[in-house]
């Protein structure tokens, strides 16, 4: 959280130097191969707000997880056009939704959230949230695509949520929240809802969860230290900022939280989901 504030205020005194994009720009590295499918009994999902892979020892974190990992939602994703060729070299599909490019950096490189898996991402798409943060003037945004199933003919929506940050009350936090169901609602197959939801009081846990289970969500993660010790995951005071919903899905094992990695300000979720058999 306080990076994050850091990085607005920054932004504030360069007169907001970013330049917005219409919603649904996406970029796309093509690495998975064509013909793959993912494994419906065991999906091992990665999350993580990766706050624009600007740490010393990022990518040497990252490349090192996704060997053990099928699904990606990232946050505060960064592309550059040189990155691109590394990239496809992991072996992944990548679709990012761009929300703004970074005017003041070299190259002009874009942010926003991002969608990848070792099967190839169907009918990717991108939506910002309807209000802006304050003074930058810029939105938040969630991705989201679907995955072939082996053996299966439903498929599996995978959602990277970027949830609005600096505002009060629930107004521009609740309709981002629900714009992103919205677009989940009418898929058919399971779901993952994950990412940086920015849950930083109890009114907007509160919210978020409440509504996730009105939706028929569940999380294999805890909303907030009131409900145990800490798992390591980025808190605002005893509430968790990074949150994972899943319909239609059965937890695997133990989900975890890998708070030996520090090249982000947010700690990364990795957990394993199957899909139940048919009856």
């Amino acid at each position: 959280m306080l990076r994050a504030l850091v990085f607005f205020l920054a932004v504030t005194s360069m007169g907001c130097a970013v330049s917005v994009v219409p919603s649904g720009t996406l970029r796309h590295v093509e690495g998975a191969p064509a013909s793959t499918t993912l494994d419906p009994a065991h999906i091992r999902v990665l999350v993580w707000n990766v706050y624009k892979a600007s740490l010393p020892g990022w990518w040497d974190d990252f490349s090192g997880l996704v060997p053990s990992h099928d699904v990606f939602l990232l946050q505060e994703g960064l592309w550059r056009p040189e990155d691109e060729a590394r990239h496809k070299g992991l072996g992944v599909d990548w679709w990012m939704g761009v929300t703004f490019i970074n005017e003041w950096s070299a190259g002009d490189p874009a942010t926003g959230t991002i969608i990848g898996g070792k099967s190839p991402v169907h009918r990717a798409s991108s939506r910002h949230s309807r209000y802006l943060e304050p003074v930058v003037g810029t939105p938040k945004s969630h991705s989201f695509g679907r995955f072939a199933l082996a053996g299966r003919d439903e498929e599996l929506l995978a959602m990277s949520v970027h949830a609005i940050n600096f505002r009060l009350g629930l107004t521009a936090f609740g309709d981002h929240v629900r714009s992103a169901l919205r677009d989940a609602a009418h898929h058919e197959g399971p779901v993952i809802v994950a990412g940086d939801f920015n849950t930083w009081s109890e009114e907007r846990t509160d919210y978020l969860f409440d509504l996730m289970t009105q939706h028929g969500f569940e999380s294999p993660y805890p909303r907030s230290t009131d409900d145990g010790p800490s798992d390591g995951r980025t808190l605002s005071g005893s509430w968790y900022l990074d949150h994972a919903f899943l319909r239609g899905l059965e937890v695997r094992g133990e989900p975890q939280v890998l708070t030996t990695i520090d090249s982000s300000d947010h700690e990364a979720l990795s957990f394993e989901v199957g899909v139940p058999r048919p009856r």
